[in-house]
This record gives structure tokens, sequence and C-alpha cells, in this order.
């Protein structure tokens, strides 16, 4: 979010489970930044985080790191159940009707406030459609094979893009 007093601390939002999670998977990587980062929260600030990352120490470099995003390796995210997904685990899979045919696939994954919606480009028409992430229109996913199944895709809305 921005600069946080003299010595190079950052004002950051976290949007962790558990927001303070977000030092646990350290180190992360910071867009356009060229090498690996440590966060460290000093403070919490009415839901945001004033943090220290290793390597920047002044005002100045902290203030170009504004508006950047942080990530972090997916192999120190906690495991998930079964019903639950990380959006990168979705975005590029393929997208099939019951009868194991080709529709398209995932390229993002959205919530605009009213829910979970996937944005898949079907193939046949090479437009894109939103359909709502829910068990009714997609039943059976496969993290391992690359697929979900769509149901009732005549359900679903054209995406004018």
């Amino acid at each position: 979010m921005g600069a946080h007093g003299v010595a190079g601390s950052l004002k950051i939002k976290s949007f962790c489970q558990v927001a303070n999670s977000i030092q646990d998977y350290n180190p992360l990587m910071l867009e356009d930044f060229p090498y690996p980062i440590n966060l460290r929260i000093i403070s919490n600030l009415k839901g945001d985080f004033q943090v220290e990352l290793s390597n920047v120490t002044d005002r100045d470099a902290a203030s170009r790191l504004k508006g950047k995003l942080l990530f972090a390796e997916k192999s120190n995210l906690p495991s998930l159940p079964d019903s639950e997904y990380y959006y990168s685990d979705l975005i590029g899979i393929e997208v099939r009707n019951r009868d194991n045919e080709i529709i398209g696939k995932v390229l993002s994954v959205e919530d605009f406030g009213a829910g979970t919606f996937l944005e898949i480009l079907t193939v046949l028409t090479s437009k894109t459609i939103l359909v709502p992430f829910t068990e009714k229109l997609i039943p059976k996913i496969n993290i391992s094979r690359q697929f979900i199944i769509l149901n009732q895709a005549s359900e679903v809305t054209p995406n004018d893009q």
C-alpha cells in the first residue's frame, strides 16, 4: 500500500485467510523485484500491517513498491481439503461436458462479491463465458488429470468482452 515511516517499512494488506500468516510463507517474491524477500510484521494497523522487508532499508525504496504484489511459493502454502482449490490450480484447466467432450479452458477465476466465477474460453466460438463456480454447474474437478466437468452449459451466459 506504500511506505510507512522513514526506515523503509511498508503498509500492506494481506489477503490470506488468517491475515498475519503472510509472514509464514517467507521467502516471498515481490512483483518486479529481482530476488526473494523476507517479510516481518511489525504492527497491526486496523486490519492492515506495518512490515519490514529484507533488502528494503529506506523510505524511497519502500515508496517504489507501492501497488506491487507479493507472491509465495505454492509449496509453502497449506494443504486444502478435497472440496477447496487454489485459483492457480484451476487456471488453464480443460473444461469438458458430461459426454467428456472438450468445451474450452479456464482463463481466470473471479470473485466480484456475488460468489466465485470461472471465465472459460470456448473452443467452438472462441468467446468467453462466465460460469458460477458451484457444485451444480461444476460437479467434478480433477486437478491431477487437469479437467473439470461443466453441467448445463446452456445456463451460462457469454461474456461480451
